[in-house]
């Protein structure tokens, strides 16, 4: 996605390709509507035939009519504008309620003080999980934890908003491709790194 195309929508992922299907399927495994979102699968000629060799692969990956799961969770807006919302890996179970970290990660970097931010679940024994956040601002920026948990109540359901929040004076943790390492700030967290 270019040009005026990405003027159009810069958050998203972009608009479907159109030789190829997707469906968004809920936790237990049904078919939903693309606006309201969920585990993305993906039919297509673009799609590997499998993995060689590796039929357990294969049956974790793709049904019987070779829907391939992503692991990626999603959904598709009313302009037909594909959002990459998650990881199935990284869902938050909190008091039976699915979290899915990457919407508030999203929240957070809509404040200009925010360099890198990460969300992830701590356990908790009376929700069975927490949300926490850990963030690093911008050299030379100040936000609260006060002025921080406001802007978020103001976008997201209340319990989406973590209960953990941990500013950090250096940048986080990243892997070997720049991305950052949740597992290991999740780690240095909870005092394990």
């Amino acid at each position: 996605m270019s040009g005026a195309l990405f003027d159009l929508s810069p958050e998203s992922a972009g608009i479907v390709s159109p030789i190829v299907d997707l469906r968004f399927i809920d936790a237990q495994g049904k078919e939903v509507d693309a606006v309201i979102g969920g585990e993305i699968e993906v039919h297509s000629v673009t799609c590997t035939p499998g993995y060689w060799h590796k039929p357990e692969a294969n049956a974790e990956t793709f049904d019987a009519q070779r829907w391939m799961k992503t692991g990626d969770v999603g959904r598709v807006d009313e302009d037909g504008f594909l959002f990459i919302t998650g990881r199935i890996k990284e869902i938050v179970i909190r008091g039976g309620e699915n979290i899915f970290p990457g919407e508030i990660e999203q929240a957070v970097y809509e404040l200009p003080q925010v360099m890198e931010n990460v969300v992830f679940g701590v356990p908790d024994e009376a929700m069975g999980e927490e949300l926490a956040l850990v963030l690093y601002l911008s050299p030379g920026q100040v936000l609260s934890e006060a002025d921080l948990r406001t802007h978020l109540q103001t976008r997201l359901a209340s319990y989406k908003v973590p209960r953990h929040i941990q500013f950090w004076d250096h940048p986080l943790p990243q892997n070997a491709s720049g991305k950052l390492h949740k597992l290991k700030t999740r780690e240095v967290f909870l005092g394990d790194g």
